[in-house]
């Protein structure tokens, strides 16, 4: 079995695994192994699709944010990408070469439906992961934290963030 990370693990999983009291016994996981973005039983994963999963884990620790959940089925297929293309507050453009839908815009706003999030913002890890990531809309959350991480600066292709109000 791979060696996965215990964050890793539970990001995957997080639809499954809502009581953490609950037996799992019977309840489908998903294993992948991050370093080469696979999973066990070899299908790809897709990294924007990861990546947007951790975003949620940092800003919505309170699981609010239900509707960015990817049918078990498609988690991992190629499919899985126009799924989150279609989820509330995530914009996508398609690549003009690869035809691959890429994240461009996320907004997760009190106005456009996120209410009462508590979190943090997320580390560049996890937005270098949206390539196509140009703007990001957080805001009105009283309940997420922090300051600006540093290192967002390495995000070339972010040219608008509107932060406020958290």
């Amino acid at each position: 079995v791979a060696k996965v990370p215990l964050e890793v693990f539970m990001l995957n999983n997080t639809a499954n695994i809502k009581d953490l009291d609950r037996p799992l016994a019977g309840t489908k996981l998903l294993i992948c192994n991050p370093a080469t973005g696979t999973t066990v039983g070899g299908t790809t994963s897709d990294p924007q699709l990861v990546a947007l999963q951790r975003f949620q884990a940092f800003v919505d620790t309170r699981n609010t944010i239900t509707d960015w959940t990817a049918p078990t089925t498609l988690a991992h297929s190629a499919d899985a990408s126009s799924a989150y293309c279609k989820w509330r507050g995530i914009d996508c453009v398609t690549n003009a070469m690869s035809h691959q839908k890429l994240v461009q815009w996320l907004t997760v706003a009190q106005g456009n439906g996120f209410e009462g999030l508590v979190g943090i913002l997320p580390t560049v890890d996890v937005l270098k992961a949206m390539p196509g990531l140009e703007g990001i809309t957080i805001s009105q959350n009283k309940g997420i934290g922090g300051t600006i991480p540093s290192q967002w600066s390495q995000l070339k292709g972010l040219n608008e963030m509107q932060i406020g109000g958290n």
